[in-house]
């Protein structure tokens, strides 16, 4: 789990350099004096105006979408996407059986055709 891309290793790591440096009591005061700056934050009508528009923004694409009646175009392309994925599933399930198919060994192939093996001419010595 990271929050504001630090990972839990990191965030050990800063808490070890703050009780260090602050030390427990100041660590302590500092964290009362934190809390009360983010409830402060978070309690501000900026704030709210800015996860208000922060909603909006999530929320654009879909109304974008009700509002050009594009959904049942959407549905169809849904269903159109699932049937190309099936096909695709089904065209991989035969191509490995082909594949399978063809893993037959030449010598097999060619006394099936009904043909013999191919000689191999031998070589004539140049002395006699």
């Amino acid at each position: 789990m990271e929050v504001l891309n630090i990972g839990p290793f990191e965030l050990i790591l800063i808490v070890i350099i703050a009780l260090v440096l602050l030390g427990p009591k100041g660590m302590v005061a500092f964290m009362q004096q934190a809390g009360s700056w983010i409830r402060k934050i978070v309690r501000s009508p900026i704030w709210k105006e800015i996860l208000s528009t922060s909603k909006e923004i999530r929320e654009l694409p879909q109304k974008l979408v009700r509002e050009a009646d594009l959904e049942a175009e959407f549905k169809e392309f849904q269903a159109w996407r699932a049937q190309t994925k099936n096909l695709q599933a089904n065209l991989n399930t035969e191509m490995q059986s082909i594949g399978k198919e063809i893993s037959i060994q030449p010598e097999d192939i060619s006394l099936r055709m009904g043909v013999d093996e191919p000689s191999i001419p031998e070589k004539k010595s140049q002395f006699p």
